[in-house]
Formats: C-alpha cells, structure tokens, sequence
C-alpha cells in the first residue's frame, strides 16, 4: 500500500481528533467522506444542534508559536475562505506551527449552518499537491501544533514532516 501512496499525485491525509490519520486518493475523495460524516451526525442529533460561528487560524514562522505570524479569520457567512499562495507574506515553504480555532451558536435541526470547519494545507501554491485537512466542531473547537515537525507523513512520503512545506491553505 505504500507504494501505491508514493506513486498518487494528490495524496490528502485527515488528522483525527485521536491523532490518527486517514489517507485518501484525492481532496475530492477526503470531501465526500467528510459530507457522509456530517450528515451522519445531523441525523444523530435530537433537536439542538450546535452551528459554526466564526473560524480563524494563526500561522507561525518558527516552532513553539514564536517568529512572524498572520492571522486569517471569517464568519462562517464569508466562508471558504482561501489563501492561494503565501509568498505575498514571505511565507511559502515557513510555517512551522499553527493555531486554528473556532466559535459556534446553537440552533434547531430546521436551520441552516455547518457544524464543522476543515482547515486543509497544501504543499505547493493553488490548492495543488499533497494536502493535510483538520477538522473542528463544537465538541473540539480548537487545535494548535506548535511543531509541525512532529506532524507526518508529508503526503506520502512516512519519514518526512510538514514544517516548512506548507504553500497554501484553505478554511472551508
């Protein structure tokens, strides 16, 4: 199976709560796994759901949260929000910790709104090449790595690491 990953053009990982990985064909194929999921879990719930209010991530120059940084936020109205190249920032290819939090409001199962928000970055400029999407909700609003050196594979390559590999990204 590794094999088969180290020959795939567009690998894209999703980091569970649990700190585990799941591996996917394409973003597209990560995308309607997440759909199913959500819909799952809005059928589960009894009459109270809890709907995404703003989400915003903070990027890092250097480990433990320090050197240069930029936040980018949006109200789950203005969402997706994209950042198709960091190199207006002088950051392409630099991040090397990150803070991605979110808010959320209650609500009935009758109204309209996403339970969730998927921070995705992405190894090269436009969305393109290997990607690596986390998931918030309600349950867990909030997730920092202060260390993307701890965080692998890079795409499909099990032995390196995302710092300094991340060229563009996306809230959704």
């Amino acid at each position: 199976m590794m094999e088969y990953y180290k020959s795939a053009p567009e690998v894209a990982v999703l980091v569970l709560n649990n700190g585990g990985y799941e591996y996917f064909d394409s973003e597209k194929e990560l995308n309607d796994s997440l759909s199913v999921r959500t819909k799952l879990e809005g059928a589960l719930s009894r009459s109270s759901v809890n709907f995404l209010k703003d989400a915003s991530v903070t990027i890092y120059e250097d480990t433990g949260f320090k050197g240069r940084n930029y936040t980018y936020s949006s109200t789950a109205e203005n969402l997706p929000f994209e950042k198709s190249s960091l190199w207006d920032i002088n950051m392409n290819d630099k991040i090397s910790a990150f803070k991605f939090t979110s808010s959320y409001k209650s609500g009935s199962i009758w109204d309209k709104g996403t339970p969730s928000c998927r921070l995705t970055f992405y190894s090269d400029t436009d969305f393109q090449q290997f990607s690596l999407t986390y998931v918030v909700n309600s349950d867990h609003p909030y997730i920092e790595h202060g260390k993307l050196k701890d965080v692998k594979p890079f795409g499909p390559y099990f032995k390196k690491n995302w710092n300094d590999k991340i060229s563009s990204f996306n809230l959704k």
